[in-house]
């Protein structure tokens, strides 16, 4: 994998409404990261399409919010259940909050606001996942968590809005928490998946 700067998350002391819409103030503060690279289908290229994500952290809850470049008709915003990792286009976080770099949570949403969630253990190694093989490998969606995601779609873009209340995940008591973060988005219009570790 590539290697990325560290960033720091911007604590807010308001209410993030998840709404698909990132227009707190909270947001404009915060850091937009950007830079994604392909893993499918030319590892390493830069992605064909802009995202940019910010990341929030309140007293009880982590907030993701991205923007993924788009046009309208070529967002697929597939219906699905909750875990199916069905053909549409889907952001996806991985919380590693021990930043062992082997285990994480993982949280999705795609472009219809389908949720799914799961545990990424890298020494699993989970290649092929007989319920849906274009899982993650390594993520097991057995795990289930109780958190928050909204999506809107626009003519040039679709966002989602996402928060993870702290409850959901282990971390250490440590004051300073140093976590590692992992961005994915696929784009089955384009046949890509690109990522920012």
């Amino acid at each position: 994998s590539q290697e990325s700067d560290a960033f720091r998350a911007v604590k807010t002391e308001d209410p993030v409404s998840i709404d698909g819409i990132l227009d707190e103030p909270a947001w404009q503060k915060a850091p937009s990261i950007d830079g994604f690279f392909q893993y499918e289908p030319d590892e390493g290229k830069a992605s064909l399409r802009k995202t940019e994500v910010k990341v929030l952290f309140g007293k009880d809850d982590l907030y993701v919010g991205a923007k993924m470049s788009d046009s309208r008709e070529n967002i697929e915003n597939n219906l699905g259940r909750r875990d199916e990792y069905n053909r549409a286009d889907w952001f996806m976080v991985s919380i590693d909050a021990y930043y062992n770099k082997k285990t994480a949570y993982t949280f999705g949403v795609n472009a219809a606001g389908v949720q799914l969630d799961g545990q990424q253990d890298d020494n699993k190694k989970l290649s092929v996942n007989d319920a849906n093989p274009l899982l993650p490998a390594g993520l097991d969606p057995s795990w289930d968590a109780i958190w928050f995601s909204d999506v809107t779609i626009s003519d040039d873009c679709w966002i989602a809005e996402i928060r993870i209340p702290y409850s959901m995940l282990r971390y250490s008591r440590d004051e300073i928490q140093i976590w590692g973060i992992h961005f994915r988005r696929r784009i089955p219009n384009l046949g890509e998946v690109s990522e920012w570790p």
